[in-house]
């Protein structure tokens, strides 16, 4: 029996299920939300120093002894209890609601780490990768990286801009702002000039803008990398941010081999950062050199998977299977 650990609406997750079903392999997919559905019953039980997990979904019992593969793809935040939604005190109701959403995300973590000693791919204590740590590793296996500078201080963030030219990116996830008129806007990286430094400054990630031969976006799984090129620098819109997509004319994927000692010193990377999975960055500078931006581990991998045909939710049915 393969568990896979998702969220609702992730399609690499639906096709690698579609596979596992054509396999005839049986599986239980459990999406984080589905901890806070009443329908849906476990038990972590601790007898004898020992730990024993049982889930019940959809009137069967699964036991721990019953798993030969975890598959920790996705985190999901949980949601209220309906049941929570009786309280008729506004105020009462969202002092228990936020208190039962923190049981319920401990409780949802106490399960997946208590499934770590079972084979599993993903790891969801290694959901989020600090991007300087990344960094530091990258370069310390070999792999050039962007001067960067992670600061609040004008005078610093002034001198940096002076002497390179610069983009600017999130320090932490790309994020998505909606309006009360439903209008949304999405944080891009994006060029940044010397004279955009404010005096009362919040903290700023800025790199060195390294101009582009291409993009490299790179899956890594259980030490096999699926690499694509993107042309993204062939258009002004995604010159910098492939992610503000031309759907009118998009960005030509295909894929890309990388050189051996890239490859390489990616897996050792990957290796030290303990990461079996995840969506690598790359930029390949018009002077040929390669840059490590950053790695996401749970990052999407159908936009690698179709263009280049790699079948990568094929192949990650087969290492569920063990085959």
């Amino acid at each position: 029996m393969i568990i896979i650990f998702s969220e609702a609406f992730d399609m690499s997750t639906d096709e690698v299920c579609d596979w596992l079903a054509y396999y005839g392999e049986p599986f239980v997919r459990i999406n984080g939300n589905d901890f806070s559905d009443e329908s849906f019953s476990y038990s972590l039980v601790y007898e004898n120093g020992k730990p024993e997990v049982y889930f019940n979904m959809k009137g069967k019992t699964i036991h721990h002894t019953d798993i030969s593969y975890v598959w920790f793809r996705r985190d999901e935040m949980v949601s209220e209890p309906k049941s929570f939604r009786n309280i008729t005190d506004r105020k009462l109701r969202n002092k228990v609601s936020e208190h039962a959403l923190r049981e319920l995300t401990r409780t949802k973590d106490y399960f997946y780490a208590t499934m770590l000693h079972l084979p599993h791919l993903g790891n969801h204590l290694k959901k989020e990768v600090n991007k300087f740590t990344a960094l530091f590793c990258a370069a310390k296996n070999g792999l050039k990286i962007p001067e960067t500078i992670l600061s609040n201080d004008q005078a610093q963030q002034q001198a940096f801009l002076d002497s390179h030219a610069s983009i600017i990116k999130s320090i932490k996830d790309t994020d998505f702002f909606t309006t009360g008129t439903d209008v949304t806007f999405i944080s891009y990286t994006a060029t940044v000039d010397k004279d955009e430094v404010g005096k009362n400054v919040f903290p700023n990630l800025i790199q060195q803008k390294i101009d582009k031969e291409v993009e490299i976006r790179i899956f890594f799984a259980k030490g096999k990398c699926y690499p694509m090129a993107i042309f993204s620098q062939l258009d002004s819109k995604t010159s910098v941010d492939f992610r503000r997509y031309n759907y009118k004319k998009p960005n030509r994927y295909v894929p890309y081999k990388l050189p051996l000692h890239i490859e390489t010193a990616l897996i050792k990377t990957m290796q030290e950062l303990d990461l079996d999975t995840g969506s690598i960055d790359l930029i390949k500078a018009t002077d040929g050199s390669f840059y490590f931006l950053e790695v996401n581990p749970v990052g999407q991998f159908g936009m690698t998977s179709k263009p280049c045909n790699y079948y990568i939710e094929k192949d990650i049915a087969q290492l569920l299977t063990l085959k």
